[in-house]
This record gives structure tokens, C-alpha cells and sequence, in this order.
């Protein structure tokens, strides 16, 4: 789980830890942390950024379920 920005800046070495299978991005975690809201473009890296390294491990990308029918990519998802 992916909670912070200095997660957001280690996302490809999280991605590439051995027995990860998953990477969830804490939306509201990094909106409290980075101060910026979903649909914010400063926010809308930070995922970005999360899931092209995730995707790039092979790594499943998961997030809350608000996001299951809106955004590519997230295979999984909790409520």
C-alpha cells in the first residue's frame, strides 16, 4: 500500500520487492498527505506514477472501488 509521497517516489522499487503481488494506491492517504484531491493534476501523477511502475513489475494495481469502472489498469479493489 502505497500511503505517501515518499511511497509515490519508491513506487518502482515497492513494485519490484520479491513476494509483492499487488500494489494498492491509498487515494485518500496520498490526497491527505500530499494536500492536492482527486482529479487535481498534481494528484493525478502521483497515481500515474503508481501504476506505470507497477504495471512495469508485473505487479497486480489495485485501488478503492470508486475506481473499479474508471480507470485502466486496477484489477482489484476495496471498499
Amino acid at each position: 500500500m502505497i500511503e505517501t509521497i515518499e511511497g509515490v517516489k519508491n513506487a518502482a522499487a515497492i513494485a519490484r520487492v520479491p513476494g509483492v503481488h499487488a500494489v494498492y494506491a491509498a487515494s485518500g492517504d496520498i490526497g491527505n498527505f500530499s494536500g492536492y484531491i482527486e482529479g487535481d493534476r498534481p494528484y493525478e501523477r502521483l497515481i500515474s506514477h503508481i501504476a506505470k511502475h507497477t504495471l512495469a513489475a508485473g505487479k497486480r494495481l489495485c485501488g478503492p472501488y470508486s475506481w473499479k469502472d474508471t480507470r485502466s489498469g486496477y484489477t482489484c479493489f476495496l471498499r
